[in-house]
């Protein structure tokens, strides 16, 4: 299976954090550009279960993401972090070999000491201005995902005011939310 090349110019606006999702004229969605298509074997019925392998924590090593890329069946999702080296590279690797991706954004969790993972952690005490700045800053980092995944943030995810500002914010993008 081959999936569309990332970024495709219809699906992204310049910022000031790189190239930020958007809804493309004629409501042409990420979600829908660069997901992987579902491919059945013909000895299931069409309302079979379906079960969906994600595998996070990518980029943040570069030898366990390429190890990854190349082992895993491309039918295996890839979630990146967004603290590596190299992520767009990356992720147009694991696009090339037929992984779906994903955004994984750092957000609060309940045992937070100190500043937290990384940078531009999302805290339940900013405002909306603030957690869509730092949405976007994770954004920015590359192109190519179908949405985003909560990194590390139970206490964020709790919260029904800071998560709605978050999927809002990510449907508004033509973008998925994965829990």
């Amino acid at each position: 299976v081959e999936l569309t090349p990332a970024p495709d110019k219809r699906l992204v606006q310049p910022s000031r954090f790189g190239l930020l999702p958007i809804i493309g004229k004629g409501g042409v969605k990420a979600v829908d550009i660069y997901s992987r298509p579902l491919v059945m074997s013909g000895k299931l019925r069409n309302s079979a279960p379906r079960l969906a392998i994600v595998i996070g924590g990518m980029g943040l090593s570069d030898i366990a993401t390429k190890r990854a890329i190349r082992s895993l069946p491309a039918a295996v999702t890839l979630a990146f972090a967004p603290y590596g080296k190299n992520l767009q590279t990356q992720v147009t690797r694991a696009r090339s070999f037929g992984h779906e991706t994903l955004l994984q954004v750092p957000m609060e969790p309940f045992d937070l000491a100190g500043p937290g993972p990384g940078p531009q952690l999302l805290r339940t005490q900013y405002d909306r201005t603030q957690m869509k700045e730092r949405l976007h800053w994770h954004m920015g980092r590359f192109t190519g995902y179908i949405g985003v995944a909560n990194f590390l943030g139970a206490k964020f995810s709790a919260n029904s005011e800071a998560m709605t500002t978050v999927i809002e914010e990510v449907r508004t993008r033509g973008l998925m939310y994965f829990d």
